[in-house]
Parts: C-alpha cells; sequence; structure tokens
C-alpha cells in the first residue's frame, strides 16, 4: 500500500467517523427514528464496509485519481463541520423525521446549496469510488444519491407545507439541492447590480 493510499484510507476513515459523530450526537431524533432514517443507516453502513475493503485492496488508482480522491474527501469534511458550525445552536432533525420546520438556516455552506450534509456525504461516496479505481463500487454511491434524494424531498415537502413556504420558495430558487446553482446565483448578482 503506497503512502497516498494510506491517506486517503485516512482520510475516508475521518469522514465516516465525523458522519457518525453526526449520526449519534448532532441530529436530534424525534420520537423513534424514522424508518427512512434507518434504511439510510444500514446503507450507509453496507456502504461503508464496501468502501473500506475495496480502498484497503486496490491498487489500481493513478496519481490523478488518488489526489482527486483526497481533495474531495478534504471537501466532504470541509463542508460537513462548516454545516455543524452553523446549525450548533439549533441542531437539525434527523432525515425523514416529521416535525415540522422552525426555521431556514441560510449562511455558510447554506448559502449555495440546500442540503450541505448530503453534499457532503456524497462527496465521500463519490471519493472512496474514484481513489479505489473499482467500478462496481459506483453503485454504492447510486444508492446513497437515490436515498438523499428522497429524504432532501421529503424535507422540502415538509417547508413547503409550513407557515415557512414562501421563504423557502425564494431560497430554492436561489440554491440547489445538492450542487451549486450558479446560473442564479450569477442572476441574483446581476439584479443586485442593476
Amino acid at each position: 500500500m503506497t503512502m497516498l493510499q494510506i491517506i486517503i484510507l485516512l482520510s475516508f476513515a475521518c469522514c465516516i467517523t465525523s458522519f457518525t459523530w453526526g449520526m449519534s450526537r448532532f441530529f436530534r431524533i424525534v420520537g423513534r427514528l424514522p424508518s427512512g432514517a434507518r434504511v439510510m443507516l444500514i446503507a450507509g453502513v453496507i456502504s461503508t464496509i464496501a468502501h473500506l475493503i475495496a480502498l484497503c485492496l486496490s491498487g489500481g488508482a493513478t496519481r490523478l485519481t488518488g489526489l482527486t480522491s483526497l481533495g474531495l474527501y478534504l471537501i466532504s469534511l470541509a463542508l460537513f463541520w462548516l454545516a455543524i458550525q452553523v446549525n450548533r445552536k439549533k441542531p437539525l432533525s434527523t432525515a425523514f423525521s416529521l416535525d415540522q420546520p422552525e426555521h431556514i438556516t441560510r449562511r455558510g455552506p447554506y448559502r449555495f446549496v440546500r442540503h450541505p450534509f448530503y453534499s457532503s456525504y456524497l462527496l465521500a461516496w463519490i471519493s472512496g469510488a474514484i481513489g479505489s479505481a473499482q467500478a462496481w463500487l459506483w453503485l454504492t454511491v447510486l444508492a446513497m444519491v437515490v436515498i438523499y434524494y428522497l429524504a432532501a424531498r421529503m424535507e422540502e415537502q415538509k417547508f413547503m407545507a409550513s407557515s415557512l413556504a414562501e421563504e423557502y420558495t425564494q431560497y430554492r430558487y436561489r440554491t440547489g439541492m445538492f450542487i451549486p446553482r450558479l446560473w442564479a446565483r450569477s442572476l441574483c448578482l446581476y439584479r443586485f447590480q442593476k
């Protein structure tokens, strides 16, 4: 195992440790753990094991793919901890919860994406697929994209059914779900400058 592979593996471990801490210590569970959150948790454990095995056994990553993977892991970690920092005074409820939203967060990474936690998780899964150079690992990425998309849609439906619906509609127009919506931001900047 090369030094780059070891560093990638350690970065993966940092991401998974951070995400596990978030699930157990940061996100609020309202009532029982929702069944969707249980599915997300099980899929996350299976994906973690698959990524760990692939990263430990792979030798097919090039220097470019290895460095790309490492960079994405670092971005994932930064995005996760920035989202934690922004929400530390008002922790969010766990995925698939049925509680009503009480506020809209628009600071930090929320200025660019509506679901920075899911974006962070996705970056970590993508990093593993790139860093291991194992094509089959993209199946775990696809599975997690579907789960995070369903969770995000449910959260957005809660906002649209709440007293924050109008405010959230404007926020949705300016920001992307998982990826920044650059065209809307440039349009808003253009209007602001006029």
